[in-house]
């Protein structure tokens, strides 16, 4: 028995095939075709999250401006030195092509946008109506 296992373990029968190495190396570039797009749409989701985030960021700033009467609640679109004041810094869209974001106040009610659509309030934590948009151009290709 101990022979057997010498044997099968001797020099003469080290190392792969080279059919063995081809099928793992067809496996990995299988897996690597699947992986490597989904890597692009979980980053463009990460930076519309970080748009939602930073509008909401924005829009609570510009709320507390409101409150301690330093913004109108009627304001209109608010310009960024009105409320930097009440940030560190202010934010700018990681999405590409999304340009500044733009604050706008009506009857008390803060909205937050950028060129590719309403960042705050929404809900669904999209950028709204730039799904629509974005799923009609790729449909078309």
């Amino acid at each position: 028995m101990f022979k057997k296992l010498t044997n099968l373990l001797s020099n003469d029968n080290r190392g792969f095939s080279l059919i063995e190495l081809i099928v793992v190396i067809a496996i990995l570039g299988v897996i690597a075709g699947v992986a490597i797009p989904q890597i692009g749409n979980v980053i463009e989701k990460s930076r519309i999250s970080a748009d939602v985030s930073n509008g909401a960021i924005i829009a609570g700033a510009v709320t507390r401006g409101i409150a301690e009467g330093k913004i109108g609640a009627d304001a209109g679109t608010v310009a960024e030195n009105v409320y930097e004041e009440y940030l560190h810094g202010v934010p700018t869209p990681k999405l590409a092509g999304a340009g500044d974001f733009t604050v706008s106040v009506a009857a008390g009610q803060v909205t937050v946008s950028t060129t590719k659509g309403v960042v705050y309030p929404n809900p669904d934590g999209s950028y709204e109506g730039a799904g629509a948009a974005e799923e009609s151009a790729g449909g078309e290709g």
